[in-house]
């Protein structure tokens, strides 16, 4: 048997035709540890010290974990959130939806009882990631240790890192299917094993799916569609018109199956995206709000300069909200995928270039309307997502895959002594003696190079009225100068390998090895930044990996809170926002935003949601309006059962009517003296139109104790409530229970949001449920005792989970059943 692993001249190891003479099994084996090695030298904390990513996304997250697990341990799923916003779905929204994506059940064994460490969810999906790169690679004609470097380059390309480790994880698991679902498409389009392949994209786009970011679903299937269209009009070309025919039905076919698979979570999220911010009065988000993180144009230097535009945080100076990374893509992939349109003979590479072109141009968002604004209005559901820059994770796919096209030509050129035709050994000279120049220049002018930084950050920061701290500032500047020489020595690095391998004077593996550990130097250094904010600025407020500790610790009550737990009754707080930011107000200050409420069960008119419901969002939008105009809007405070004004800073004079409940240093909580209870009984109905009621709630002369707007006429009109009384005696997430004692008709108003799927059941009897003021319910009643329950039961829901069932049947069987009789056949 032929010894594997050496060339021919047999004097040393060469990577490139050893892996690629081994056999499959073995080469797989291989992969899979060299994958696992880089994620273990990338995130050693994680891996080994049991550690975990805790940022501000990640915080709010587990506010919602906390409710849903303590429901799921009493034997019910969490399909409400009672905790913020006055009540809003839970599982629609995505905020927790445990057991319905498969992949989480093998994630959960390896964690409870294998002992893998607590982000095994996440790794696991990064390695993912990375296998699929190497597979699509390999689809596309790559080497396999060319494939490998390709699926290690993207994943821990540093904004697919940063995604997980700033707290969205559903986008970064999301994103792990995407180089599978691009290679089952490539093989429908070149005919390969149509009906497995459908099948098997079926499967990866359901599962991408059930992971819970549709966003990055969408792009997918973009990207898919983009690929259809590119190859359909190659084939129409050859007037290989049933090839086309047959491509649309088995697209059309995955297409079907994979929404079935994910129905039981696509349909819930559409019927509840009809009711949001991001569907209702309008069909989508504002464009403003949507577009907010576009990407500019000449913030396209950062993807080969981490710091052209400063890093993020309070070094960022591009056109974006803020931003805590850049989009690096790496000096490696840009310089090969330039050469792969030269020396790489695939067609694909057009295709790649293009996808990569076009995920570029609609990253720019705002600041290129001339496309964004016609996707916006016309592609279906495109104007429910926000954050334009998301989509440059397909872009970075492309350009990894184009990479790997570029690089692996490089290396079967070099080996067949023919790289000096296409990158000529002279003119390489010449661009070494340059980008050697320019390093020795920008290592002389260092500090000049950094000062010119610091200058540039303090400008921009004056332009919008702020100036910048002489620390955060001198840090910019020595991290940009260093970052610099770093970006031009790695630049240098590679052009001496192109200008040694065009000159016949490097092997083929020794090539590779030098570029695949450049690369990987380059990404990791980058990485480190992403990973350990806190070394960049010295300040361990910006750490996100932590012990576990840090999150009990974040999850433990606080003095405030403390309080509040003491009160027994069911209530709500008002988390007030800065008072020195009054006349600005909104529901994004905090302590009004935050989350953290929920974690000790007090429940908050205010919180954090990217999809809250349109018909809160609006009663939010006037009541803070009443603030900056200078009204204290006090009766929909007390419609909504706020008890308690929290605010960190003194808010009231006394004497005011707010008396201090409790108070420490400078934060105060007032009581609320007229708030209305959970549930009460009002006797006089006016009947309006929904938008004048939404205007009547901030008038001041509204009482909610007395009167209640209503839509319709009640079927039963209230007389009086003398006599009458309601209180709550079951109070669930998904449920509330009454007692109602009525002597004469009445109208019961509950201070919960109205929500379709809320049913109410009077003495046994289903009973319609009307929206009371602008966004409560209220159930007309007559005399007698009555036993009242308000119910979460979404049909929809169970319907949606039996077509999951079958469709993810339908997925499998399909190629087992062809399998069978194929081989019956034979």
């Amino acid at each position: 048997m032929k010894k594997q692993g050496k060339p021919a001249s047999g004097r040393w190891f060469d990577p490139v035709t050893s892996l690629e003479d081994t056999t499959p099994l073995i080469r797989g084996l291989v992969v899979a540890i060299a994958l696992i090695v880089v994620l273990c030298l990338l995130m050693p904390e994680i891996l080994f010290q049991n550690r975990i990513f805790l940022s501000p996304d990640s915080k709010a997250w587990f506010s919602f974990a906390s409710v849903g697990r303590e429901t799921l341990e009493k034997g019910t799923y969490p399909l409400w959130n009672p905790y913020i916003f006055c009540g809003m779905p839970s599982y629609p929204t995505q905020a927790y939806t445990p057991f319905v994506y498969p992949v989480s059940f093998i994630t959960h064994v390896l964690h409870a009882y294998l002992h893998f460490p607590e982000m095994t969810w996440l790794l696991v999906h990064y390695l993912l990631a990375g296998a699929g790169a190497f597979l699509l690679l390999r689809s596309l004609g790559a080497g396999a240790a060319v494939s490998l470097l390709c699926g290690a380059m993207f994943m821990i390309m540093p904004n697919y890192i940063a995604i997980g480790a700033h707290g969205h994880g559903s986008q970064a698991c999301s994103t792990a299917y995407m180089p599978f679902a691009l290679l089952f498409a490539l093989n429908i389009m070149r005919g390969r094993k149509r009906i497995v392949m459908a099948s098997l994209l079926a499967i990866a786009l359901g599962f991408q799916m059930l992971r819970g970011h549709i966003q990055i679903s969408y792009y997918t299937y973009l990207l898919i569609g983009f690929l259809f269209i590119y190859q359909s009009v190659a084939l129409l070309r050859r007037r290989e018109y049933s090839a086309v025919a047959a491509n649309t039905a088995f697209f059309a076919a995955a297409f079907i199956v994979a929404l079935g698979i994910a129905s039981v979570l696509v349909i819930p999220v559409r019927e509840y995206s009809a009711l949001s911010i991001r569907g209702g009065e309008g069909g989508g988000l504002d464009y403003g709000y949507a577009t907010g993180w576009s990407l500019h144009p000449k913030e396209v230097l950062t993807f080969v300069f981490p710091w052209a535009f400063g890093f993020g945080k309070g070094t960022y100076t591009g056109a974006m909200p803020f931003t805590d990374y850049p989009n690096y893509l790496g000096i490696t992939t840009v310089l090969f995928s330039i050469l792969a349109l030269v020396l790489a003979k695939s067609r694909w590479k057009w295709f790649l270039l293009s996808a990569a072109l076009l995920a570029t141009v609609i990253g720019f968002g705002k600041f290129l309307p001339v496309l964004y604004g016609p996707m916006f209005k016309l592609l279906p559901y495109f104007n429910k997502f926000r954050v334009p820059v998301m989509v440059l994770i397909v872009q970075q796919l492309a350009l990894v895959a184009l990479m790997g096209l570029g690089l692996d030509a490089f290396l079967r050129l070099e080996a067949e002594g023919g790289l000096a035709k296409r990158l000529n050994p002279g003119y390489l000279k010449w661009v070494l003696v340059g980008c050697a120049v320019v390093l020795l220049l920008v290592l002389v002018l260092g500090e000049s190079v950094g000062g010119a930084f610091s200058r540039s950050l303090e400008s921009h920061y004056a332009s919008a009225g702020r100036s910048v701290g002489r620390e955060t500032a001198d840090t910019g500047a020595r991290a940009f100068s260093f970052d610099l020489i770093r970006t031009i020595a790695i630049l240098t690095a590679i052009i001496a390998v192109l200008y040694l391998a065009a000159s016949r004077k490097l092997r083929p593996g020794l090539a590779f090895i030098i570029i695949a550990v450049v690369s990987l130097v380059d990404m990791f250094s980058v990485d480190a930044a992403v990973l350990h904010p806190e070394r960049v600025w010295k300040a361990e407020e910006f750490r996100i990996i932590n012990e576990t500790e840090e999150r009990d610790r974040f999850m433990e009550p606080d003095a405030l809170s403390r309080f509040l737990q003491t009160d027994e009754s069911i209530f709500r707080i008002f988390p007030a926002p800065d008072p020195r930011t009054i006349g600005r107000w909104s529901h994004n200050y905090f302590p009004f935003n935050d989350n953290r409420f929920m974690i000790w069960r007090i429940y908050s008119m205010g919180g954090y949601h990217a999809a809250k419901l349109r018909n809160y969002q609006n009663v939010m939008d006037v009541m803070f309006e009443s603030f900056n105009q200078g009204r204290f809007p006090i009766q929909m405070l007390n419609m909504f059962n706020a008890k308690y004004i929290v605010s960190l800073l003194p808010l009231f004079r006394e004497g005011t009517g707010m008396p201090v409940a409790w108070k420490q240093g400078n934060s105060v909580i007032y009581e609320n003296t007229g708030v209305l209870p959970r549930a009460w009984l009002v006797d006089s109905v006016q009947v309006m139109p929904h938008e004048r009621a939404l205007r009547e709630l901030a008038s001041p002369g509204f009482d909610p104790s007395s009167v209640v707007l209503l839509e319709k006429e009640p079927a039963v009109r209230p007389v009086s409530t003398d006599g009458s009384g309601v209180e709550i005696t079951d109070y669930q997430l998904n449920s509330i229970t009454l007692k109602a004692h009525i002597e004469q008709p009445c109208v019961l108003v509950l201070s919960e949001i109205a929500y379709p799927d809320w049913k109410a059941i009077i003495n046994g009897k289903e009973t319609e449920i009307l929206t009371a003021d602008y966004c409560l319910r209220a159930l007309p009643l007559g005399p007698g005792d009555h036993d009242i329950v308000f119910v979460y039961r979404s049909g929809v829901l169970r319907m949606s989970l039996i077509i999951s069932i079958v469709m993810f049947g339908a997925a499998v069987a399909v190629p087992l059943i062809g399998g069978l009789i194929a081989r019956r056949e034979v």
